[in-house]
């Protein structure tokens, strides 16, 4: 994972409302379809294949699940149809596949050799169980990503693979489909320009099968991936706006269009998504009598900085208790690296809600630790420690002013990649400095970790960088320069609401004065919803 890399960086049819419309092929010739006024709205999926009657319904609804990154339900879904038909093949590969989520650090080797083994002791043994040329060409794809190499290595011989597969069956969707993930986890190892050209491919193929059938779950999430940043994020708007039309019952279709929304600067639009999310993730805790903090994090810390922009900022705290209360009972349960969204996750919106609003009040001194030293934990676990670690050395300096903690994080950082540690040396280090070298220091630090318009954005795991430098320039008489600091910063995250605040006081201090009216104006549709003492900021 390159963790400092990642942090620097409507026509609709009537049809798509109705419940999911899940279409096979029970052999190369015959087609078998399946319409269930009581199915999981999933969307519609193709794949001919040679199982029998019995085994399409659950092999189609895992496949629709894998490509909406619903793991554990898939793997369900193909052991159903693995127990319908034994002789099928072909839900052994994709069962095995779902055991990997490189998109999310999380690459489980162990278990997916586990169920290839189930259908034979080795890929020459497996690969003539495939019954025909489509699931040969797929299971070829899963068997050289769980060949030896490094993560870097396997994904581009699975992507290479399934470019194969694209150029032997060029009109069969689900080549394109997983031809489309299988880049986007290629891209993962590239940066910049590399990994540009490697998610534009990417989104060529899923554009493909979503321009034949919008209805399919895979090419709309896929193209969010593949143009999740801020210089590309406008090519995925369409998909974000229809994915979660396309799979209303796969909780991450509700979240998945936030990764368009957010570089957009589309608050509301990203606040419904996460509220929908949030709220389905609730739900599929409770269906499946789930302990409470098998909640899906993720979406309820990306609800938070929407609320956060939104100027709903008790809304916003809000959720820190309710993530509180949520994960009471895990401490002595639960191992911190084996959940670390559960486990950090109030941690992470006490910090995010005292760098967005200056009141730390709700930060935990002690909160969950994982140790880095583990060479077990997932690639998620480690990077979410980092960013913890990096976190409370910052919370040490802004929240408390207290030195000695920000040098234990620093100490805390001494096996994560050099710019965390970096970074809150210097913080440490101008505090009490001249306000020239301030602004040099600030300036170093906002040029490093300023966003990459062509890396994955996600919510802001730090302090606001440009916002102290604007602010640090303006008490220097620097104003002209706040303005350039501040119209940079929201050229590189629209709509964001202490830059525009800030934009506006700096533009307001340099005399210009219709520039700052018109920027209060832009500030005022963004805190549209906002709390009262929020919007009186205004006044």
């Amino acid at each position: 994972m390159r963790l400092w890399i990642h942090f620097r960086r409507i026509a609709l049819f009537v049809f798509l409302l109705s419940p999911a419309i899940v279409q096979a092929q029970e052999d190369e010739h015959s087609a078998h379809h399946t319409t269930r006024s009581d199915a999981r709205a999933l969307g519609h999926v193709t794949f001919p294949n040679s199982g029998n009657k019995a085994a399409q319904k659950p092999f189609l609804e895992g496949l629709a699940l894998i490509h909406s990154f619903e793991y554990s339900d898939a793997v369900d879904a193909f052991k159903r149809a693995e127990k319908a038909d034994p002789k099928f093949a072909l839900p052994y590969w994709m069962e095995a596949l779902s055991n990997t989520q490189l998109v999310w650090g999380i690459d489980d080797t162990a278990a997916a050799h586990a169920a290839l083994k189930r259908l034979g002791p080795t890929a020459p043994e497996r690969l003539a169980r495939a019954g025909t040329p489509r699931e040969r060409s797929f299971a070829t794809a899963v068997e050289a990503f769980y060949a030896d190499g490094t993560e870097g290595e396997r994904a581009r011989g699975f992507a290479d693979s399934l470019r194969r597969w694209t150029q032997k069956m060029p009109a069969d969707p689900e080549a394109h489909a997983f031809a489309a993930l299988g880049i986007i986890w290629q891209a993962q190892d590239a940066e910049g320009a590399a990994a540009e050209k490697l998610n534009s491919e990417a989104a060529r193929h899923a554009q493909y099968v979503f321009d034949r059938n919008p209805l399919h779950p895979g090419a709309a999430h896929y193209i969010i991936h593949a143009s999740d940043a801020p210089a590309t994020a406008r090519r995925g708007l369409r998909a974000a706006l229809e994915y979660s039309r396309i799979a209303p019952d796969a909780e991450h279709a509700l979240h998945m269009p936030s990764h368009i929304f957010l570089p957009l600067g589309m608050w509301d639009e990203l606040a419904r998504a996460n509220e929908r999310a949030w709220k389905a993730s609730r739900a599929s805790v409770a269906r499946h009598n789930l302990d409470l903090w098998e909640n899906d994090w993720h979406s309820l810390n990306w609800l938070q900085y929407a609320y956060l922009q939104q100027g709903r900022w008790k809304a916003a705290r809000a959720l820190i208790d309710t993530a509180r209360m949520l994960t009471s009972g895990m401490k002595d349960k639960v191992r911190p690296a084996d959940n670390p969204d559960a486990a950090l996750a109030v941690e992470q919106l006490a910090f995010r809600y005292g760098a967005e609003t200056g009141d730390w009040s709700q930060y935990p001194l002690d909160s969950a630790v994982i140790d880095l030293s583990d060479q077990s934990i997932s690639g998620r676990a480690r990077g979410m420690a980092i960013v913890s670690r990096f976190q409370h050395g910052l919370a040490a300096l802004r929240g408390r002013r207290d030195s000695d903690g920000a040098r234990a994080a620093i100490a805390s950082l001494s096996n994560a990649p050099p710019g965390f540690a970096k970074t809150l040396q210097t913080l440490l280090s101008i505090d009490s400095a001249a306000p020239s070298e301030r602004i040099v220091a600030l300036e170093e630090i906002r040029t490093a970790t300023r966003v990459d318009r062509y890396s994955s954005m996600t919510p802001n795991v730090a302090i606001n960088f440009p916002d102290e430098l604007g602010r640090a320039l303006i008490a220097a008489g620097k104003a002209s320069d706040a303005v350039r600091v501040y119209s940079e910063a929201l050229t590189d995250r629209p709509r964001v609401a202490a830059s525009l605040l800030g934009l506006a006081r700096a533009q307001e201090t340099a005399g210009d004065k219709s520039g700052a009216q018109a920027t209060y104006a832009e500030l005022r549709k963004v805190w549209a919803h906002a709390d009262p003492d929020v919007r009186a900021i205004l006044h």
